[in-house]
């Protein structure tokens, strides 16, 4: 008895084998395009977060802030806060955002002085700061780096650009517009904000032969 074998053709087995990589290509065509859609979902979620995260934190210090002293597009220098009600500026209440685009950091720098110093040591080179050092952008950023004393902390990092611009001009500002991007390309985030000084101690500052002073507290 004769028994017929049936099985594939070599044009059977082909076509078979060519389907099945047009279906392989497009799983992972799938795949990679969904990955990518993820990976790009969460980055631009991360620079939101960044972007946020560090507006609201200069808000806050602004907020707070008795005056803009000094400062340029990228960089600003602030009166914090009168720790001691004294009614003038020391160097311990200076605040410094720093902006470094290279490294895509914002810096917050503060002048810390080491617990170890005397007290008197303290109150010495806290005085030493005046109004005009302060309101001169290079002298204020000397002043509250020096590595004796320096301290920083990061607000920001992946920040391709960041943009202050007061109103009016800096150091009688009242308001602070802050524009920053975080991340590069398609998946960067551009945010902006603004602040105000709550506590300002505009009424008391003027300006004598060039130079800024504070009213003398009664």
């Amino acid at each position: 008895m004769t028994r017929n074998a049936k099985g594939f053709t070599l044009a059977e087995m082909l076509m078979s084998m060519l389907v099945m990589s047009i279906i392989s290509l497009a799983v992972v065509s799938l795949t990679t395009a969904l990955t990518t859609a993820q990976e790009y979902s969460e980055d631009f979620y991360r620079h939101v977060q960044i972007a946020r995260n560090s507006l609201r934190c200069i808000e806050r210090e602004i907020n707070r802030a008795k005056l803009i002293t000094a400062g340029n597009s990228t960089t600003l220098v602030y009166w914090l806060e009168d720790t001691n009600g004294n009614g003038d500026i020391e160097l311990t209440e200076l605040r410094l955002i720093t902006t470094d685009i290279a490294t895509g950091r914002v810096m917050l720098h503060r002048a810390e002085f080491p617990a170890g110093w005397p007290p008197v040591w303290k109150d010495i080179y806290d005085d030493s700061i005046t109004v005009h050092d302060a309101t001169v952008l290079p002298n204020a950023i000397a002043a509250i780096t020096k590595p004796q004393w320096a301290r920083q902390d990061a607000l920001a990092t992946e920040v391709a650009s960041l943009r202050f611009t007061a109103s009016p001009a800096i150091p009688v500002a009242q308001v602070l517009q802050i524009e920053m991007t975080v991340g590069e390309g398609p998946r960067a985030v551009e945010l902006r904000s603004s602040a105000s000084m709550r506590a300002n101690k505009l009424a008391d500052l003027y300006m004598d032969d060039g130079t800024y002073y504070l009213v003398e507290p009664e």
